[in-house]
C-alpha cells in the first residue's frame, strides 16, 4: 500500500496539491481507467451514461479509501456535498426547461413555430432556407435531436423529390440543428457546459457567437452558391403538407402564440436572472394552453410528466410529446452523478495534478496553449466515447482551475467545452448523435459530415483564437476586452 498522509475530515484542513498523497502516476492511472470504463460501457456494452458515471465514483471512491487511506466522511463532506451544492442551480434550471418545453407544446406555441417555418421554400434558397429553419427550431425547442426529426425528416423529403443532394440537404439539417441548440438558453447541453465551467448561462451563449458564427455563415454561403445553381422555383411536398395539414387540424394557430418566445428571448437579452426569465415564460404560455382546450389539470399534469399529442404525421409527433419535469429527469441524473464522481476527483487534487503537470510542462502562462489542452481533451474525449455529456465534463472538469489561475474568464472554457465537444459529436459515425441523424436522415455520418460545416470550424476558430490571442476574454468580462496580460 502507498504511503499516506492521513488526511483528515476537518472542513478547516483541506487536502493542498502539496499535501495530497494522490502522485502523478496514481492521478494518470487513475483518469486512464475511469475513462475506460466509460469508453468500454457506453461503446461495447451500451451501459447509460449515468449507471456508467456511478461505477466511476464507486471505483475512485473505493481506491481513494482503501489505497490512499482517505474517509469516506470526508470524500463526502469535503468532496461530493460541495460539488453537488454548486450544480443545484443547474439542476433547478434542467428541471423547470422540462415543464417550460412542456407548456409550450400544449399551449401551441412550438407548432406554430414549426408551422410558420414551413410555409414558403424555393430551389435556389433550399439549403440555406433549411439551415435556418433548423437553427430558428432548434434554438426556441432547445433541442438538436427534435428538430432534426420533424424539420429535418419532412426537409429531407423535400429535397430527394427536387433532386437536390441528399449529404449537402443533411450536413444543412445537422449544422442548423446544432447551430440553435448550441445557441438556446433552454438546451440541456448548453446549459451543462456553463454548469460544468460554473459560467453565467447567458455569459456563455454571448462567447459562442465568437466561434459558432463564423462557421455558420461559411456554412450559409456554400450552401447558398450551391442553391443558385439549380434554379427557380416552387416546392411541393407530401411531408411538408402532411405537417402543416395535422399541425392546423391539432392546434388553433395564431400569431399570439409568439408571445411567450419573444417574450423569454427578449428578458434573457436583457440579462434578468435566467430562473425568473424561465419561470415568467412558462405562465405566459398557460393562458394559451387554456386556448388550446386544455384544463388546468391537465397542464400541471403535462409540466410534471409531459404532453401526450397524437397526430397521423409520427415524425411530428415525436417532437409534440417532449417536456415535462420527467423530460429531463435522466440529464438531472447524469450531472449528479458526473458532480458525484467530479467532487471526489476535486477534492483529492486528481485533476489538479494532472492539469499542474500539463500546465508547467506545456501551457505554462500561455491562454492560447490552456484553450487549446481544453479542445483536444473535448476532442479525444468525444472521439472515444461518443458521448456529448462527457466531451464537455471531462475537459471541464480538469482545465476550470486552470482558467482562474491564468485569469481567463470561465466563458472562455465553456464555449470551448461547446465547440470542441457536443457540436462536433454528431460527425462520429459511432456517436449516438451521429447514429440517430443518418438513421432518421437516411445519409451515412461520414457523407453529411463534410457539410455540416460549423460542426468542425467552431474548434478550428478557436484554435486561431488561442494562438492569435484574439477574443481569450479576461476573468470577469465579456465585453470584448482581450486577455494580453497573463
Amino acid at each position: 500500500m502507498a504511503e499516506t498522509n492521513n488526511p483528515t475530515s476537518s472542513q478547516e484542513d483541506q487536502i493542498t496539491l502539496e499535501s495530497t498523497p494522490v502522485t502523478f502516476a496514481g492521478a494518470v492511472t487513475i483518469l486512464a481507467v475511469t475513462l475506460l470504463l466509460l469508453i468500454v460501457g457506453s461503446l461495447v456494452f451500451d451501459v447509460d451514461i449515468a449507471i456508467l458515471l456511478m461505477l466511476a465514483s464507486m471505483f475512485t471512491s473505493t481506491v481513494y479509501i482503501y489505497y490512499y487511506g482517505f474517509s469516506w466522511q470526508e470524500m463526502l463532506e469535503n468532496g461530493a456535498i460541495p460539488m453537488l451544492s454548486r450544480a443545484m442551480g443547474a439542476f433547478l434550471i434542467l428541471l423547470i426547461v422540462g415543464i417550460l418545453i412542456g407548456t409550450w407544446m400544449i399551449s401551441g406555441t412550438i407548432p406554430y413555430l414549426m408551422y410558420i417555418g414551413l410555409q414558403v421554400l424555393s430551389p435556389s434558397i433550399f439549403l440555406v432556407a433549411t439551415a435556418i429553419i433548423l437553427s430558428a427550431g432548434a434554438l426556441v425547442t432547445g433541442t438538436s435531436y427534435g428538430a432534426g426529426a420533424t424539420f429535418g425528416v419532412a426537409l429531407m423529403g423535400v429535397a430527394e423529390g427536387l433532386g437536390i443532394p441528399l449529404a449537402p440537404t443533411a450536413g444543412a439539417v445537422v449544422m442548423g440543428a446544432y447551430f440553435g441548440d448550441k445557441l438556446s438558453p433552454i438546451s440541456d447541453t448548453t446549459i451543462l457546459a456553463s454548469a460544468i465551467a460554473e459560467d453565467d448561462l447567458i455569459d456563455h451563449i454571448r462567447s459562442m457567437l465568437y466561434t459558432t458564427i463564423p462557421g455558420y455563415i461559411l456554412g450559409l454561403g456554400v450552401f447558398l452558391v450551391i442553391g443558385l445553381q439549380m434554379g427557380g422555383g416552387s416546392v411541393q411536398s407530401e411531408n411538408i403538407s402532411a405537417i402543416l395539414q395535422a399541425l392546423q387540424q391539432t392546434f388553433n394557430l395564431t400569431p399570439i402564440l409568439l408571445i411567450p418566445p419573444l417574450l423569454l428571448l427578449g428578458l434573457s437579452y436583457l440579462r434578468y436572472p435566467t430562473v425568473p426569465v424561465l419561470w415568467v415564460s412558462i405562465f405566459a404560455g398557460v393562458p394559451f394552453a387554456l386556448f388550446q382546450g386544455y384544463g388546468i389539470a391537465e397542464i400541471a399534469q403535462v409540466m410534471a410528466s409531459g404532453p401526450e399529442i397524437s397526430t397521423q404525421v409520427d415524425a411530428l409527433n415525436e417532437l409534440l410529446t417532449r417536456g415535462g419535469v420527467d423530460f429531463l429527469a435522466g440529464v438531472v441524473s447524469v450531472l449528479f452523478f458526473a458532480y458525484l464522481f467530479a467532487g471526489q476527483l476535486e477534492y483529492t487534487r486528481t485533476f489538479e495534478i494532472i492539469t499542474s503537470t500539463i500546465r508547467d510542462n506545456f501551457v505554462g502562462d500561455d491562454p492560447g496553449k490552456l484553450v487549446f489542452s481544453t479542445s483536444i481533451t473535448g476532442l479525444l474525449t468525444g472521439l472515444g466515447t461518443g458521448n456529448s455529456y462527457l466531451s464537455e465534463i471531462v475537459p471541464g472538469i480538469m482545465y476550470k482551475d486552470s482558467y482562474d489561475n491564468l485569469g481567463v474568464s470561465r466563458s472562455v472554457l465553456s464555449r470551448t467545452l461547446e465547440d470542441s465537444g457536443t457540436v462536433w459529436v454528431p460527425l462520429i459515425p459511432w456517436s449516438a448523435a451521429g447514429l440517430y441523424f443518418s438513421s432518421i436522415l437516411g445519409v451515412p455520418t461520414l457523407s453529411y459530415a463534410p457539410w455540416a460545416i460549423m460542426n468542425y470550424t467552431g474548434f478550428m476558430i478557436a484554435w486561431i483564437y488561442a494562438f492569435t490571442d484574439t477574443f481569450i476574454f479576461d476573468q470577469g468580462t465579456m465585453d470584448g476586452t482581450i486577455s494580453t496580460d497573463d
